[in-house]
């Protein structure tokens, strides 16, 4: 995703990599393609063009998508600033002094691979990431 920052559009080169990478695998022998994301929710800039995926001249492929959410902190105010220690002040986080919040987070990322029907898993751990990649292999190597 860091590459992305450095596009101007985001989202058509995502879904122009995603295009790359698949067609190169195709390329690659008898083995089925596979490809694995692994993200956070993205919400593109206002005026991107956000046309999903074309599924012409790709090849039949398996498309996985692991979510990476944030798991909220425990007993904490999400809209209160955190305190730093040893008597320094209080250290602000995020934006205008708030820590972001996830609570209808808007995926955009998502609607652009909608065509290659992935598979969705959404994840908050470190375990749960083991878990989606055991499954992921499993899934594959049947």
């Amino acid at each position: 995703m860091h590459s992305l920052s450095q596009q101007h559009q985001e989202a058509q080169f995502f879904i122009s990599q995603v295009r790359r990478l698949l067609r190169a695998a195709e390329g690659a022998g008898n083995k089925p393609v596979v490809l694995v994301i692994l993200s956070t929710a993205v919400a593109f800039e206002s005026g991107e063009d956000l046309s999903p995926i074309s599924l012409e001249s790709l090849p039949s492929c398996r498309v996985f998508y692991i979510r990476y959410r944030a798991a909220p902190e425990r007993g904490l105010n999400p809209y209160a600033p955190q305190m730093g220690g040893r008597g320094r002040g209080m250290r602000m986080g995020g934006p205008m002094g708030r820590r972001p919040v996830e609570l209808n987070v808007i995926d955009q990322l998502e609607a652009t691979l909608k065509p290659l029907n992935p598979k969705l898993f959404d994840v908050e751990t470190a375990e749960e990431i083991t878990k989606a990649l055991a499954e992921i292999q499993k899934t594959t190597s049947r």
